[in-house]
């Protein structure tokens, strides 16, 4: 943003690290300026800067262009030797003769690597040049990942200097080691005296950039002279040939418990990063854990000794599972489990247990140190307050439900798929669960709402339950319990590995996935696989919507080479106000909009406005209208544009407006306030069964709309009261206060409000 002496002159976004700043009649004006840089998450970047006389040459940096780079990949990483071609603008009003450009860099991860200037000759007024000689640059291996290299450009002409700079995106690999876990040699869960267990961890690489130096890691027991060492590590070092962008791996070292150590032991390791091809430093953090030997891996939490934890329980004891707690009443010290199932009940029958933050601190640590929680509760979700812990389900309490839990079913695609239950848990009153992030895994179909939700979070799995795991019967409670143990271990509750945008997975992205996206938005697709749902969420927010659609024709029109009609010329909108004026709305932007969607509450018939060039679609369920208006190629024009009549009064419910660079812009709804106090036209008249009669009201204060007959006696009262200013519309179906139908004939519409009346005749036909 730009300002001077505290007045905002100019503001816009970036895109693609340039943003293009209006300056209007200011531009004319010699002077300084504020200039303030804000990001999310990030410290504002304040500045001043000079506007210049418009007079003679003026050379700005016209951005550059990477023709080469050693890692053959088009980006810049890490350790890479680039080449860039430097481009420059002449922005003056005379040519600029006889330009040289001097580069230069004082970037700890930049070094100059060939020719430090370029030549350009004459650049004419308005014109743009690519220099003669290309720029090399060495990154330093350890510049970290999004790093921003910075090179400075000196412009020089016959006559003038100009400075600039340019900065480079930076990719490169980010190592962090997670989750350490232990399957020991006789699978019961608990790490005995003298026996090997195999410690993995997770080595991810969190970067924008590949690592393809043999990442590996070194572990080692950390312990002091007094006590010893208590464990024997058989293999301390493990390497991968590399580790992509986003790429997990998972490194496993064996690990033999001395044979007189005390149960209860714990024993501290230390995993450190290493690489075979030492190019350069890469920072990354020791990971410290602790495990114990003797001491079980799972805990069975029952504060209120419910049927859900004896059910598990007996499940274990059947399958011959141990290295398990089961606890019931109070919470015991969590410091060395890495699972925990939490059966908090239901409301009575035995009773419920609300969770206190304290409480769930202790399973938050667990789930920080990479294990995973599984968590039950009728009213723990939607009905109880909420802890951190409730956060890291990746689930909404939607409500807190009704007695309607009969039958459970699993859901398609997921571990479940396939299993039925009958419910006979303590009462059939639970809360209803939608995911925010999370799988749903099982549904109560009949009532349409979901009672158990899976997520993976950042390095942890959890499950969240609305019902009780001991209300569920039938045959496929083994199944089930198998399942969640399986997920909850390893992970793995989504399958579905979907291409965004491919919703009917053709390995083609093209206008047929368009339609199949916008009849889920507007709900004429009301029951899209998952797989579609999945590929129809571009930007993997949990919500399908214009913005989607939007995103998926960009997908289309760059992979086939086009361009919508979009150039970097055009304003880009920031906000928009949805004007609602009798029973229309437009919608004015200072910008380009590429897409907007709506839902419209009315009983009346839609008009669009034709002339806008868009598509339009529109889907009505209950009289809630849900609108899509999107074009392939084409944009809503900046200014006030008119979107649709409605026959009838209107309500909006939702507005989502996305403008020319695929970002969601701020909609304010202004309600147009008439002039004057007047009685509209009535329509349509003559009628036949009903007519719809509008009133503006300049001013807030009280409305009375009053139907008589000829000899002035009352028919009927469509409204009397208070109301704000505005323009309504309410319908007379020719029927008399009682409901009665009243005889054909000539009658009188009366409205009155702020001292004035005025009145329209009105004919009910035969």
């Amino acid at each position: 943003a730009l300002s001077k002496n505290g007045e905002l002159l100019s503001s816009a976004y970036s895109n693609g690290g340039v943003a293009v700043l209006e300056l209007g009649d200011a531009a004319n004006t010699p002077g300084e300026l504020d200039l303030v840089v804000s990001s999310f998450n990030a410290f504002a970047y304040e500045a001043s800067v000079m506007v210049i006389a418009p007079e003679g040459p003026y050379v700005v940096n016209g951005g550059y262009e990477i023709i080469s780079d050693s890692s053959n990949d088009g980006m810049v990483n890490n350790g890479d030797f680039i080449s860039l071609a430097l481009w420059a603008e002449n922005v003056g009003v005379e040519s600029a003769n006889n330009v040289v450009a001097n580069i230069s860099s004082n970037d700890p991860y930049v070094s100059l690597n060939g020719p430090s200037s370029t030549t350009f000759g004459n650049i004419s007024a308005g014109s743009m040049l690519q220099g003669n000689d290309l720029i090399g640059l060495n990154i330093d291996y350890s510049a970290p990942d999004g790093h921003s290299a910075e090179v400075f450009v000196e412009y020089l002409s016959s006559t003038d200097t100009w400075e600039s700079s340019i900065s480079i995106a930076v990719n490169a690999p980010e190592i962090v080691f997670s989750n350490a876990e232990f399957d020991d040699s006789d699978g019961d869960g608990i790490w005995d005296a003298g026996e090997t267990a195999e410690v993995t961890i997770y080595i991810s690489n969190l970067g924008s950039g590949d690592h393809t130096d043999s990442p590996g890691a070194h572990l080692e027991e950390i312990f002091d002279s007094w006590n010893g060492s208590v464990v024997s590590i058989l293999e301390d070092e493990i390497y991968l040939s590399s580790l992509s962008a986003g790429q997990s791996s998972v490194l496993s070292f064996s690990v033999q418990a001395n044979s007189n150590v005390d149960l209860g032991t714990p024993v501290n390791f230390m995993a450190s990063f290493v690489q075979d091809d030492q190019n350069g430093e890469v920072s990354v953090s020791n990971y410290n854990f602790s495990m114990i030997i003797g001491h079980p891996t799972m805990l069975i939490w029952d504060p209120q000794g419910g049927l859900s934890g004896e059910m598990l329980s007996q499940f274990f004891e059947s399958s011959g599972r141990t290295g398990y707690d089961h606890v019931v009443g109070n919470l015991v010290s969590t410091d060395f489990y890495t699972m925990a199932f939490v059966f908090l009940g239901i409301y009575y029958d035995p009773g419920n247990h609300v969770l206190q933050q304290n409480e769930a601190d202790a399973f938050v640590e667990i789930l920080e140190r990479g294990g995973s929680v599984y968590m039950e509760g009728g009213d723990t979700w939607a009905y109880d307050s909420q802890t951190s812990l409730h956060n890291m389900f990746g689930l909404t309490g939607v409500s807190d439900g009704s007695s309607d839990l009969e039958t459970i079913e699993g859901v398609a695609g997921t571990f479940t798929e396939g299993l039925v239950f009958d419910y006979n848990g303590g009462n059939s009153w639970i809360d209803h669960l939608a995911p925010a992030g999370g799988l749903a895994i099982l549904n109560n179909n009949g009532a349409g709402y979901t009672t158990a939700i899976a997520y993976e979070g950042d390095g942890y799995r959890t499950v969240g339950a609305s019902h009780e795991m001991g209300g569920l019967s039938g045959g496929d409670f083994d199944a089930y319990v198998d399942g969640l143990l399986n997920f909850l271990e390893i992970g793995g509750a989504d399958p579905f590995d979907c291409s965004a945008g491919d919703l009917n997975d053709d390995a083609i992205i093209n206008i047929l996935d368009v339609v199949l996206q916008v009849n889920i938005v507007i709900g004429v697709e009301s029951n899209p696989t998952q797989y579609a749902e999945c590929a129809a969420d571009i930007n993997a927010d949990g919500v399908i919507d214009v913005l989607d659609i939007i995103l998926n024709i960009n997908l289309i029109t760059q992979g086939n080479g086009l361009q919508r009609a979009h150039s970097r010329e055009d304003s880009v909108s920031s906000y928009a106000n949805l004007e609602l004026g009798g029973n229309s709305a437009s919608l004015e932007s200072d910008g380009k909009i590429s897409g907007l969607q709506m839902v419209v509450l009315t009983d009346g018939d839609i008009t669009f406005n034709q002339d806008l060039n868009m598509d339009v679609v529109s889907n009505e369920i209950d009289g809630l209208h849900t609108i899509l208006i999107y074009h392939m190629e084409n944009f809503i024009n900046p200014g006030v544009n008119k979107l649709f009549d409605v026959s009838s009064s209107f309500k909006v419910i939702e507005t989502k407006v996305v403008n020319s660079e695929s970002q969601y812009v701020d909609v304010q709804v202004v309600k147009a306030v008439p002039n004057s106090f007047s009685l509209n036209k009535i329509y349509p008249n003559p009628f036949n069964p009903s007519t719809s009669i509008s009133v503006n009201v300049p001013e807030n204060g009280n409305l009375a709309l009053e139907i008589y007959d000829i000899r002035g006696r009352l028919i009927n009262s469509l409204f009397k009261g208070s109301i704000d200013a505005g323009s309504y519309s309410y319908t007379w179906d020719g029927r008399n206060m009682k409901g009665q139908q009243v005889p054909a004939g000539m009658y009188i519409c009366r409205a009155e409000s702020l001292g004035e009346a005025v009145s329209k005749k009105v004919t009910l036909l035969k």
